[in-house]
């Protein structure tokens, strides 16, 4: 298994998520790929198999990049979906749940290529599409809770399930019948979305032993970490105190001068940024949310360090180096576009 990204989704998303990796690609594609989720009580976790990802890359990647008019045809559909989504988000209603679960998967099948940033430096005409949909699926996620969070509270519910309701759930209430409560409550511990399956009655490496998985997180260990390094995405120095960036609840414990430390940023974080004095991330690239932000804005910024959510946490004070390895001053002047060195973030207390 190798794992991909982390994020604060609610089931109802996950699931949409699922689907454009699977229909709506296989759809356009004609690929099928699978994919796990793992709910650990606090974020999904999303993981697939290596094969599956090594094909997907070499061979699925590079047939749409091939195909130009392949491309063109869903690209326009994406567009399309995505101007759709954004009208249904504006007013969104119970009602129009269903229409915006279809439209988000639709809306995966093409994100998932166009935010590597191997294919937008070689199809250009998905940097547009990119800046289109950015920050959609979240958007989209935010609103949809509250939505659900106002039926649940209409009905006289627990509105904080509204986080662990799948689309059945959804259809459930839409038709008139009732919610499986018990079922709901499962999941607020942890869950395992695997193709059709919801699984609350095993841990992760469980699931992974009995399908034959090789778990990789088993092999990760941070004891003592005191140093990371990830990707310059804008080059800068910046000391600072850590606060973790996992939802839009956390954007008013960022106070000026802090330094964002988050698994990927996007638009909703806008107004915790503009007070950061940096930025570190798990994942992401040279044209991801956080390192557009961070050129724009002319903050220092280091993406994908991996494990800056698992090693640091609020209250730490760290020096976040991210200027080009050789250079005599803080202030690197060849550095706003990004560069091949390796940032340094380290613990100082």
């Amino acid at each position: 298994m190798r794992p991909t990204v982390k994020r604060n989704l609610s089931l109802f998303s996950v699931q949409a998520w699922q689907k454009g990796y699977t229909k709506y690609l296989k759809k356009g594609q004609g690929f099928w790929y699978d994919i796990y989720f793992h709910y650990d009580g606090e974020k999904v976790n999303f993981y697939h198999k290596l094969s599956d990802f090594e094909y997907f890359k070499k061979t699925v990647t590079e047939k749409l990049l091939a195909d130009k008019e392949l491309f063109s045809k869903l690209n326009k559909e994406f567009g399309e979906n995505v101007s759709e989504l954004k009208s249904l988000i504006s007013g969104l209603t119970f009602e129009d749940l269903e229409r915006g679960y279809e439209l988000a998967g639709e809306i995966m099948s093409i994100y998932i290529f166009i935010v590597s940033d191997d294919f937008v430096s070689r199809q250009h005409e998905s940097w547009d599409s990119r800046h289109l949909s950015e920050g959609i699926l979240y958007e989209f996620d935010a609103r949809a809770e509250a939505v659900i969070s106002q039926r649940l509270e209409d009905l006289g519910l627990d509105k904080s399930l509204a986080h662990f309701l799948s689309i059945s759930d959804i259809s459930e209430v839409l038709s008139g019948r009732g919610l499986d409560k018990t079922s709901i409550l499962s999941r607020r511990t942890g869950y395992i979305l695997d193709g059709e399956n919801l699984v609350t009655t095993e841990t992760w490496t469980d699931h992974c032993d009995r399908n034959g998985f090789k778990n990789p997180e088993v092999e990760i260990n941070l004891n003592g970490t005191r140093e990371l390094r990830g990707q310059i995405a804008m080059s800068g120095f910046a000391k600072g105190v850590v606060k973790l960036l996992n939802s839009v609840g956390d954007i008013d414990k960022v106070n000026d001068g802090d330094i964002i430390v988050s698994i990927m940023t996007n638009l909703n974080y806008a107004p915790a940024i503009g007070r950061a004095s940096a930025i570190i991330t798990d994942e992401g690239g040279i044209t991801c949310h956080a390192a557009i932000i961070a050129r724009e804005l002319k903050k220092p910024c280091i993406i994908g360090t991996k494990i800056a959510t698992q090693v640091l946490k609020d209250g730490d004070l760290v020096e976040v180096d991210a200027c080009p390895s050789g250079s005599s001053e803080r202030a690197c002047p060849n550095g706003e576009a990004g560069c091949a060195n390796r940032g340094v973030v380290t613990i100082l207390k």
